[in-house]
């Protein structure tokens, strides 16, 4: 079941998560921001949660995006034209750069 992994996570640094968390959402806004992909979400980290929302690129169809993203084991969803990233415990600053390349490469035509 999920209690290893639930024991696991309580077992971890709160503000060392929480500290984690912030770095790779301010990845994911200042790279949206280089490549041109609107930010949804408050840039204010003491104004949003974990998640960083994003505008789905122009022209590209969010289940596709979604399906490309987990082929390449990249795991985030769309709610209608609304990209939505959770960096986690296990989310590296290399994932997130991939995840910026992605969406700078559905940009650039």
């Amino acid at each position: 079941g999920s209690l290893p992994a639930l024991q696991w996570s309580l077992a971890q640094d709160a503000q060392a998560v929480l500290a984690h968390n912030r770095l790779l959402g301010a990845m994911l806004i200042d790279g949206a921001r280089d490549i041109g992909v609107k930010l949804l979400s408050p840039s204010d980290p003491a104004q949003r949660g974990g998640s960083v929302m994003l505008q789905v690129p122009a022209g590209t169809e969010p289940g596709l995006l979604i399906q490309t993203m987990r082929d390449q084991d990249i795991w985030a969803d769309c709610r209608s034209t609304t990209l939505r990233l959770s960096p986690g415990h296990v989310t590296t600053a290399a994932g997130v750069l991939r995840v910026l390349d992605m969406l700078a490469a559905m940009t650039s035509g």
